[in-house]
């Protein structure tokens, strides 16, 4: 069986990457929360919000476990409440 996937091209500091999700795993209206190991430049947090949202579903909030505060993840994601277990400034 083939699954159908969509994908979210992003910007790395040295090159490009890219997510992909099933379409069937997230529904418009449902609320998602994203969670990610490491918050660097916040492109792949950036990147997961776009790629969730253009299925219809609402992201309420991004965990991460260790944040890079130093590298201005969280400028490029406004009106996104983030939360981190670790912070480095």
């Amino acid at each position: 069986m083939t699954w159908e996937v969509e994908n979210e091209q992003y910007v790395l500091e040295y090159g490009t990457d890219q997510l992909e999700i099933h379409r069937d795993a997230v529904k418009g209206g449902e609320n998602a929360l994203i969670v990610d190991d490491v918050m660097a430049t916040g492109g792949t947090a950036a990147a997961a919000i776009r790629l969730v949202e253009r299925l219809g579903a609402t992201v309420v909030g991004l965990g991460v476990i260790v944040e890079l505060a130093f590298l201005g993840g969280r400028g490029k994601l406004p009106g996104y409440d983030a939360v981190s277990l670790i912070r480095y400034e």
